[in-house]
């Protein structure tokens, strides 16, 4: 399909690098290069110094969310910076300009890029709630100079950048009601001006335009492969995304890979896989119940339309059971699918880096699936990612193996959700959990407390729109499934937040429940042990047996009466 109307402009919003620039240019991911690069590369290192810190000052708390390629796009990690005053962290994936989102106590937050090395020098004399950059902040080393640029851009003309962001969101989610070539007039409309804001920026610091421009086509791609999940690119935009490669490891740099695998996975290019007749391919190797399943399914697909309408209600709870039995077989069938989806349009190592996006959705088969993306890497270090998952991740499963085999009563498994808040009168039971020692522990205290019953364990924030947007769907749930014994246990994070305005959120949402206000540095450990991934909300089952179950959850939707009597069996 060609669009005639699409943009002259668009080509002149992105324009391509000069010989002479490119030849100073970084590394793009995707460079073929890239291997070799990343084999005798040094593993970077993020500093930070407080200066004239007071004599009384005590340890100060850094959170830092580093943003990489896996299964989640940022880990979180916890330190604090002692009487020496100075922290010195070393890198783990050592990627490329790996950006970390970067809280230091109430002096800075900030989105710092760290290459090869990075300082950041906070003045406590002069600092105050720095946001990106500012009076008392400066970043040295290496790396110094461009962080102190690309922050600069953060605040530039912010408020007239952000209006401009909210017009073209605004006009994406209208795109099916307007014409293809008055839409792309439009866009290219509000492109335009954005760009004019950048060039003044960039001509003030054009030694850096490169960065600025790539991460601005980065997020400018994101948006597109969003909006055209369901649909296919224009013929120009196809050539410019195609064209496109990051040089960052930044939440707009991996989310470009990640997005534009949603894009090319979900159009009606490629048929989906015949995953039924696939599973039926394997029939011995079932157990008689599956058989006996997989035997009822196919007898189903023979239905005429006129049976199919008759007995609609009946053919649904069939094929959910058939989800619930073969949901391993039919993750790893997908996964494969998506992964030669990716080799037939990309050459290496795009397809590759495309294929790291697979973690997430295969994590809960990894044992099936890692394996399989990793034999089909033809990319070195895309292929130790994997490879490394996979071993976090069967280290992780034996770790909870043992724990639920040890199955050790708690005297008090109470005590181990932290400090008694309130108890509310419509089922509430509030916590605050401060410090912990070992995440088994707690654990163990759920699995003891709550014995014999399934568990649903929601992470959530008081700031998190999805997170609270979720919760009359959780008590319609509760409510509908009394008589079922399930407990549903909510921890919320205390990053961004307080015990105030958790506790209103509580009552005010009127959620039954166990409630436990958890330290941000301890939450990331929980999520870490139950794999509930980086963002929030982030769902984990556990069933009756204390078994976590491996299937991810996206969203509480998700969950019904058939999935917890699924937790029960």
């Amino acid at each position: 399909m060609k669009y005639f109307v699409l943009l002259l402009g668009l080509a002149a919003s992105f324009p391509a690098y000069s010989q002479e620039t490119a030849s100073k240019l970084p590394l793009a991911i995707e460079d073929p290069r890239m291997d070799a690069y990343l084999a005798g590369r040094k593993p970077a290192t993020l500093t930070i110094k407080l200066l004239n810190a007071p004599a009384d000052l005590g340890p100060v708390n850094v959170k830092g969310s580093f943003v990489h390629y896996g299964p989640d796009f940022q880990t979180t990690k916890h330190y604090q910076i002692g009487k020496d005053r100075e922290l010195t962290v070393e890198l783990e994936q050592n990627l490329p300009y790996q950006q970390i989102w970067l809280h230091v106590g109430e002096y800075l937050y900030a989105g710092i890029y760290v290459n090869t090395g990075l300082t950041v020098n906070i003045d406590l004399d002069r600092a105050k709630s720095a946001y990106m950059i500012g009076e008392g902040i400066s970043y040295s080393g290496t790396d110094g100079k461009l962080n102190a640029i690309l922050n600069e851009h953060v605040l530039f003309r912010r408020d007239e950048r952000r209006a401009l962001s909210k017009q073209r969101d605004s006009l994406l989610k209208k795109m099916d009601e307007l014409p293809e070539g008055a839409l792309w007039v439009k866009l290219d409309s509000l492109r335009s001006q954005r760009k004019k804001i950048n060039a003044e920026f960039i001509a003030k610091y054009p030694t850096y335009g490169w960065a600025v421009t790539n991460e601005e086509n980065s997020a400018f791609y994101n948006e597109m492969c969003i909006a055209y999940r369901r649909k296919r690119f224009p013929e120009e935009l196809e050539k410019e995304v195609s064209a496109h490669k990051p040089f960052f490891t930044s939440n707009d740099g991996v989310q470009f890979y990640r997005y534009l695998s949603w894009y090319l996975s979900s159009g009606d290019d490629h048929p989906r896989p015949r995953v039924h007749e696939m599973i039926m391919a394997d029939y011995d190797a079932y157990t008689q119940e599956e058989q006996a399943l997989l035997d009822t399914i196919s007898s189903i697909r023979k239905f005429s339309e006129e049976e199919r309408k008759e007995k609609q209600e009946v053919i649904r709870s069939w094929y959910k059971k058939w989800n619930e039995v073969f949901y391993n077989d039919i993750v790893k069938i997908n996964t494969q699918h998506e992964a030669a989806i990716f080799d037939s349009l990309c050459a290496a190592p795009r397809a590759d880096i495309l294929k790291l996006g697979l973690l997430k959705q295969a994590k809960s088969t990894f044992a099936k699936t890692f394996p399989l993306l990793s034999a089909s890497a033809q990319t070195a270090w895309c292929r130790r990612i994997i490879e490394k998952e996979l071993e976090e991740s069967l280290a992780s499963q034996k770790q909870v193996d043992a724990l639920l085999a040890s199955g050790n009563a708690l005297e008090n498994p109470q005590a181990a959700f932290g400090r008694p808040v309130t108890s509310l009168p419509f089922g509430a039971s509030l916590y605050r959990l401060d410090s912990l020692d070992n995440a088994d522990d707690f654990i163990r205290a759920l699995l003891s407390r709550f014995k014999d019953k399934a568990l649903i364990i929601d992470f959530w924030a008081t700031w998190c729109g999805p997170c609270i947007s979720a919760m009359p769907y959780a008590k319609k749930l509760q409510k509908e499934n009394a008589d079922l014994p399930v407990e549903y246990i909510y921890l919320c994070t205390s990053g961004s937040s307080n015990e105030t305005l958790w506790k209103n959120k509580v009552a005010e949402l009127k959620i039954p429940g166990t409630h436990i206000f958890v330290a941000d540095r301890i939450i990331a450990g929980l999520k870490s042990r139950m794999d509930a991934g980086g963002g929030y909300p982030a769902y984990v089952l556990v069933d009756s047996r204390g078994n976590i179950n491996a299937r991810r959850i996206n969203g509480l939707s998700e969950i019904n009466r058939d999935v917890l009597k699924a937790l029960l069996e």
